[in-house]
């Protein structure tokens, strides 16, 4: 519940067809409430009163957004459901990263179940990628962490010293992050992805643009590290990651092996194929971390017509697991 103008699109289509009397909501709110930055604060409390609308205010389990939002969930709040639907139109990759998985283990691991069959589980959002792109960190922390549930493997004294493979995925306004992260981590190679086919064509040529220093200069890259993934399929961009982490550990495989380093730093179906990614490579036991540097609050770049922006965003639906899987 934060002042994007997409946070409110998946619920309203859902309770189109659904209803609201089959739906629970948990709401995530930010510690931020964002009365410094107009027009955000006004946007904030304009979501605030459409989601009263939609659901009685006593009827929200709210919890307060952070990095460890996620160690406040608990199994029974879950329980007796068929279906958990996580929208993160709104939310912050060190946010829903750390939920999903946490989620994803219980019902793989069957501590979730429903009537004993599995639980779906569904990741929705409201994708626009230059409405992503316009929104800056603020109050960038100095540290370079490891995202919560994603690198303890990478931190084990054991393996500390192993090479790093770097796959940043780029986005917009993330050069500090990146150079942050490439000082921290020293990385052997670096195979950045860069979103191919786009909603706008030439995202690419200007993401280049905007690292060029960093990429050709900083990195010495070479052109044929370049990762190309559909900006709106985050399964194509899961195989992307996938195959060249495990091209990478066969090739390191002589060197005593490597360290799969993955920074999420684009749009939200893009961050969510690094996700999925980040996960299957840990179910396999690879060394796999999401590198990433925690931002205090966000603003956005320029004055932007929040009417237009939810227009122009597109809702899509991921089934990550359940029924429709079973054999």
């Amino acid at each position: 519940m934060g002042f994007d103008p997409r946070a409110l699109r998946c619920l309203e289509i859902i309770f189109q067809n659904l209803g609201q009397s089959q739906l629970d909501c948990m709401v995530i709110k930010y510690d931020d409430d964002f009365k410094e930055r107009e027009p955000l604060g006004t946007f904030l409390k304009s979501n605030i009163q459409k989601l009263e609308n939609l659901i009685p205010k006593e009827k929200w389990n709210s919890k307060l957004m952070s990095v460890d939002t996620v160690k406040q969930l608990k199994k029974s709040e879950f329980m007796g459901y068929s279906d958990i639907i996580i929208d993160i139109s709104s939310m912050p990759n060190g946010v829903y990263f750390p939920m999903i998985k946490t989620i994803l283990d219980w019902i793989n691991s069957k501590e979730l179940l429903f009537e004993k069959k599995p639980i779906n589980l569904h990741v929705v959002l409201s994708e626009n990628a230059q409405f992503d792109g316009m929104i800056m960190p603020i109050g960038m922390n100095d540290k370079v962490t490891y995202m919560y549930k994603f690198g303890a493997v990478l931190q084990s004294e054991a393996k500390k010293n192993l090479s790093k493979v770097w796959i940043p995925v780029l986005g917009e306004n993330q050069i500090n992050q990146l150079n942050k992260i490439n000082e921290e981590i020293s990385p052997k190679e670096t195979c950045p992805i860069f979103p191919i086919p786009s909603v706008d064509p030439y995202r690419t040529k200007k993401l280049l643009l905007e690292y060029r220093e960093f990429l050709f200069d900083t990195l010495d890259i070479d052109t044929r590290n370049f990762i190309y993934s559909n900006e709106q399929n985050p399964f194509e961009t899961f195989r992307k990651i996938y195959e060249t982490a495990k091209y990478n550990y066969e090739a390191f495989n002589e060197l005593k092996g490597c360290h799969i380093v993955v920074s999420p730093l684009s749009s939200k179906l893009l961050c969510l194929g690094a996700l999925l990614a980040s996960y299957v490579l840990l179910e396999e036991n690879c060394n796999v971390g999401i590198a990433y540097v925690e931002n205090q609050t966000y603003d956005i770049t320029s004055t932007v017509d929040f009417n237009v922006v939810k227009q122009n965003s597109i809702p899509f639906t991921i089934w990550l697991t359940g029924t429709v899987y079973e054999d």
